[in-house]
């Protein structure tokens, strides 16, 4: 039997889940302050988790998605980033968006790990399966560890709480 994901947050746009010692992230929509705070308790539902722990972070906005983010959320976003540096943690960042978009996306990511500086590995993939084998790899320092198709349905399972955009 499967470990259960545990749905903290869901809205129209993204939808924040743990699963084992796992935060599942996952966006259609960009970051919102409001989705952040939700992070933050998302967040805190993994620091009950034992180290080492992880972040997986997916980014599937849809085309229509707005790009600008205000200050305050680039703020929320960094806070985030910084949050949990004295925990044996690594975050990987799944951007699947292609194009212009996927560019725009991964710059602005980029920008925000160049400006937060975090002390824990944290890298950006353009498929979940690299993201989740490079996760594992990093928390279990290349022992035994994760189960990476498990980690890929999580992701789904988590992703599947956000509408699609019609």
């Amino acid at each position: 039997m499967r470990d259960p994901v545990k749905v903290v947050y869901s809205d129209e746009g993204c939808a924040f889940s743990t699963w084992r010692n796992v935060m599942i992230a996952y966006f259609r929509e960009s970051a919102t302050v409001e989705r952040m705070r939700a992070f933050r308790q998302t967040q805190r539902e993994l620091s009950k988790q034992a180290d080492p722990v992880g972040c997986v972070i997916v980014s599937a906005l849809h085309s229509s998605a707005k790009m600008e983010l205000a200050e305050d959320t680039r703020s929320a976003i960094v806070d985030a980033i910084k949050a949990y540096e004295d925990r044996d943690l690594c975050v990987s960042v799944v951007i699947e968006v292609r194009g212009f978009v996927g560019t725009t996306v991964r710059a602005l990511v980029s920008g925000l790990i160049l400006v937060a500086r975090p002390k824990y590995p944290m890298k950006i993939f353009g498929e979940q399966e690299d993201g989740a084998r490079w996760l594992f790899e990093k928390m279990y320092r290349g022992g035994p560890g994760g189960d990476t198709r498990a980690l890929i349905a999580a992701i789904e399972e988590t992703g599947a709480k956000v509408p699609p955009k019609r």
